[in-house]
């Protein structure tokens, strides 16, 4: 973790990494080697993966140039088991070669999140996992937690559209998948905004900002994760892993 971090040259939020984090840990878990990530960015998710053989896809060739500059350094000191190509998700190059699909924070930015699953699922042995994430419309942040009312507002404006749980049978209603588990994660963490502040304001060493993140990573863990369990309609994103029949 400590050589992925010093290896980025742009400041990534803290609150990156503890959602990749907890992601990543699901895969973890899930059975099967061979991992593809589609719209990988510039591989952050895929650096935090254990004992996975990672093939990671973008769009963008200036992400790829970067995930590919990070892997050669972490390689240098660490084994590392990750490649990195340039590839629209509507014709991947791949048939049936992967156990496990990633697709996190992708979907909201296609005109056609159907069509991309059928493609991602071309790329997906039989019984194999794909796991999504999506942006949640009903987020309840921190600020509102007290107040309790529900308000459609989007995270990125940017997002062609974001989702409500009711909308995932709408999504996956025409897939040959089964619906492994349904969840939510990153709540609004008490502390995110304050650091938010902190870091427009002041231009912090890397090993601090370091250090932040892992005792924010521990929190997050072993406290605020509880809320998320109880309360994950209402966190940022969604989650879904869905199995191949």
């Amino acid at each position: 973790m400590t050589i992925l971090f010093e290896s980025l040259k742009r400041n990534y939020a803290i609150w990156h990494f503890i959602r990749y984090k907890k992601i990543a840990d699901v895969v973890d878990g899930l059975d099967g080697k061979c991992v593809l990530d589609v719209g990988c960015g510039i591989g952050l998710l895929d650096f935090l993966l254990s004992n996975k053989m990672v093939v990671g896809v973008d769009i963008d060739p200036q992400n790829v140039r970067e995930a590919n500059r990070i892997r050669k350094k972490i390689k240098a000191k660490e084994d590392s088991n990750h490649s990195f190509v340039v590839a629209d998700l509507s014709f991947l190059p791949f048939r049936g070669s992967f156990d496990i699909i990633v697709c996190s924070e992708v979907l909201e930015h296609l005109k056609n999140d159907k069509k991309a699953l059928k493609s991602m699922l071309s790329s997906l042995k039989q019984q194999g996992f794909v796991l999504i994430t999506l942006p949640n419309i009903y987020p309840l942040d921190f600020s509102r937690l007290f107040k309790l009312r529900r308000t459609k507002t989007r995270i990125y404006p940017s997002h062609i559209r974001e989702y409500h749980v009711s909308d995932i049978k709408r999504l996956v209603s025409c897939l040959p998948t089964r619906n492994v588990k349904t969840t939510g994660l990153y709540f609004d963490f008490p502390c995110f905004h304050i650091l938010a502040i902190i870091h427009a304001r002041l231009n912090l060493p890397l090993k601090i900002r370091f250090l932040i993140y892992n005792s924010l990573q521990r929190a997050y863990t072993t406290l605020w994760a509880f809320f998320e369990e109880r309360f994950w309609q209402y966190t940022y994103y969604i989650l879904i892993i869905l199995s191949k029949k």
